[in-house]
């Protein structure tokens, strides 16, 4: 594996993971501020973090493995892995739905859409800027 390929790789799922505890800590900071508000969205901070989390060291660890193998395939790599994770974050939605019902679900879909985002915007414009570069 490339070394050039790998410092970029780890560098995204760094960014990526940095960017979701940001954001984390800026949601527990406004719901600090809201009555019983950190013991509502602790919950579905972690359930948001984790996915961030995992989804970015994988999606790094195919990008890194697909660059390096078959790189006339990274267009379509690039277009892909944001489906795969729309159908990731529903399942994982579905199983918090399963877990806490549905009279507490707002908390997790707005937390976890706000995290989604946000690793949806920092992997179209990480993987743009590389993707320039070339």
């Amino acid at each position: 594996m490339s070394t050039s390929l790998r410092s970029q790789s780890k560098r995204y799922a760094v960014q990526s993971t940095l960017l979701a505890a940001a954001l984390g800590i800026l949601t527990l900071g406004i719901a600090y501020f809201l009555k019983d508000g950190i013991s509502l969205v602790a919950a579905p901070l972690m359930v948001s973090f984790g996915f961030v989390a995992v989804s970015s060291i994988i999606i790094a660890l195919l990008w890194c493995w697909v660059a390096e193998k078959h790189p006339d395939s990274l267009t379509t790599f690039y277009s892909v892995v944001p489906g795969f994770r729309m159908l990731a974050a529903l399942a994982t939605l579905t199983v918090c739905y399963f877990c806490v019902g549905r009279s507490a679900m707002v908390p997790y879909v707005i937390v976890f859409m706000l995290l989604y985002f946000a690793e949806l915007a920092h992997h179209t414009l990480y993987f743009s800027r590389i993707t320039n570069k070339n």
